[in-house]
């Protein structure tokens, strides 16, 4: 006759009954683990500066898991498109470092295949230079963001209005123009807002900003330690109707230079509505303080190893601004009155590099 079995201890009991819950996924603590909005950080190919974006890029990483738990980082020579078009589906915060390739530009047409999006890996041969340019078509059609995204792209060409080492600028209304074209497809993507720095004083800023406060994206840009109070607009967006852009160029006056500071979309959204959770206190909308963590590398990178994509990764039907390829702004949307408009600048018939 087999032996009965001997009644199980209180601590046996409890240990059981701990390990059906995590069986059945009821614990807390792994419900706890995942919670918070989705903030995804990718570093594309630099060549020789990709050491200190990956830097800056961990310094993001940081400042982002105080506040969320559901934090991605990619990096160059895995910042695939694949990989990044997987892990940004449902960020409610997508920063980029890397690479932008923009118009109007001296490259002839353009291309929305190609243009306003991210310089990221190939998908073979990747080697932490090479890039490929995946152009705002690729975004509007392959990604979606979570509602009230905010899209940050640090230390691109073109995306704050700049163009690139050794080449001028062109006209401010050119300038205005990249700014407009660059957030586009970002925001045909799901996000709201699109803050673009190509000279941070500190990299953590923003992400910091939208998850302690509940400023408008207009205050957040112009909290930031990098404000240079030479802010141009607001100017209503072309490319997104209804959005509408802020610049705030290095040097300000009659004949505004350095575009390396921009806004773009809509900027009466709160950092609370970005974050989806509330803000743990609200600072004065005054400058911050903080000192510089970013390293000062080259103002943008040359697109001098870029690889075209090839035509067998979903390229959606290309949007051309206008048949000329040219943008103008539109009258019939009027300017906020929180800003005066900056006087309008006359465009030149080409962008011309700098002689020296």
């Amino acid at each position: 006759m087999p032996e009965a079995p001997r009644p199980r201890s209180r601590a046996t009991q409890l240990l059981v009954a701990i390990l059906c819950l995590f069986a059945m996924g009821l614990m807390v603590p792994r419900a706890v683990a995942v919670a918070g909005p989705k903030v995804v950080v990718v570093v594309g190919p630099v060549g020789s500066y990709n050491t200190v974006y990956r830097r800056e890029a961990n310094l993001v990483v940081a400042e982002a898991r105080r506040y969320t738990a559901n934090v991605v980082l990619i990096q160059s020579p895995k910042a695939t498109w694949a990989r990044v078009k997987a892990a940004a589906q449902g960020a409610s915060i997508f920063v980029f470092f890397g690479h932008g390739n923009g118009y109007p530009s001296i490259y002839g047409r353009f291309h929305g295949d190609t243009k306003n999006g991210m310089g990221l890996d190939p998908a073979t041969g990747a080697n932490g230079s090479r890039h490929v340019n995946y152009g705002e078509d690729r975004i509007r059609a392959s990604i979606r963001f979570a509602p009230n995204a905010a899209v940050i792209l640090y230390r691109l060409c073109y995306a704050s209005g700049n163009t690139q080492p050794g080449l001028s600028e062109g006209t401010t209304s050119q300038s205005k123009q990249r700014v407009d074209g660059y957030a586009a497809g970002f925001l045909a993507a799901g996000a709201r807002i699109v803050l673009a720095d190509g000279h941070p004083k500190s990299v953590k800023d923003y992400v910091r900003q939208l998850f302690t406060t509940d400023r408008s994206m207009l205050e957040v840009f112009r909290a930031a330690p990098n404000f240079h109070g030479h802010a141009m607009g607001l100017f209503a967006s072309v490319r997104t109707p209804g959005m509408r852009s802020l610049l705030d160029p290095d040097h300000g006056g009659a004949h505004p230079s350095g575009f390396y500071r921009s806004a773009a979309g809509d900027l009466g959204l709160t950092a609370r509505a970005v974050t989806q959770r509330p803000p743990v206190a609200t600072p004065s909308p005054s400058a911050s303080e903080e000192p510089s963590d970013s390293v000062e590398p080259s103002p943008s990178l040359e697109p001098s190893d870029s690889v075209e994509p090839s035509p067998s990764l979903e390229p959606s039907p290309s949007v051309e601004p206008s048949p000329s390829g040219s943008v103008e702004p539109s009258p019939s949307l009027e300017p906020s009155p929180s800003l005066e408009l900056s006087p309008s600048l006359e465009p030149s018939p080409s962008l011309e590099p700098s002689p020296g």
